[in-house]
């Protein structure tokens, strides 16, 4: 659980611009209704994973804070285009894949922010596997990883989301899995008569970071831990993690 000056501290902390930007586009989105509305005492918001979604969303897809709560109203509502290729879903939670819209999506990433996480591990520790545990983790959660997510916000002109597990291993990256979100045939695309198209991209680090904040737990080391009781380390890996955290994500092969 969190509330609104934790939800905006940790979207602060990872997004890179200072934190009364991103405070004044969750207050924008507050005063919209799409994140809930802050109390006093016993009676303070809590907030959910809509809510962080919907800060997500709208801190990425609006170029100016007065814009967020619509880019919200429209980017949730994105639907489902395409895949890369047939059975590739299988390389993000179905939760994820399975997604009809582009809000569900991104509330699913980071509700199975551990589940991703896990499943690179177990990615890099196939690709890498003869090389130290610290070395793969590097592989998977490093600023250097060989496998990583990007969460794409596209607006200007025309208006996309987009959800890509990215892999490089000893070649250019290519994406393993991507997910295309469009408006329906009948809603608004995009600011019309323009041509300028800007794309912000996120990563893991800030899913995990939001995870972290929504079901109390924190990032040690690159990687999430419930509460007081850390994850059980990997053979030749500290509790804690010795490799480096990063801004890129992970996917099953």
């Amino acid at each position: 659980m969190t509330t609104f000056p934790a939800l905006v501290d940790t979207l602060a902390d990872v997004d890179g611009r200072d934190r009364v930007t991103i405070e004044t586009y969750v207050r924008r989105l507050r005063e919209a209704g799409l994140v809930a509305v802050a109390g006093r005492g016993r009676n303070v918001a809590i907030m959910g994973l809509a809510d962080a979604a919907n800060a997500l969303i709208g801190a990425n897809a609006s170029h100016r804070a007065n814009e967020a709560p619509g880019a919200v109203t429209r980017f949730r509502a994105l639907r489902s285009w395409q895949r890369s290729r047939a059975g590739s879903e299988a390389n993000l939670p179905s939760e994820v894949a399975d997604a009809d819209t582009f809000g569900e999506a991104v509330e699913a990433l980071i509700a199975a922010a551990p589940t991703i996480e896990d499943a690179f591990l177990d990615f890099a520790a196939q690709a890498y596997s003869d090389q130290s545990a610290a070395f793969q983790r590097a592989k998977a959660l490093g600023p250097l990883a060989s496998v990583w997510l990007e969460v794409g916000f596209t607006s200007g002109a025309r208006e996309a989301g987009s959800i890509r597990v990215m892999v490089s291993l000893g070649r250019g990256p290519e994406a393993r899995l991507e997910l295309v979100y469009h408006p329906a045939q009948d809603a608004a695309r995009g600011d019309e008569g323009a041509d300028r198209v800007t794309t912000a991209t996120i990563g893991l680090p800030t899913i995990r970071a939001l995870h972290a904040a929504i079901f109390g737990e924190e990032v040690v080391g690159g990687s999430l831990q419930s509460g007081t009781a850390a994850r059980p380390a990997r053979e030749g890996e500290s509790a804690s993690g010795d490799a480096p955290g990063g801004d890129l994500v992970q996917a099953r092969a």
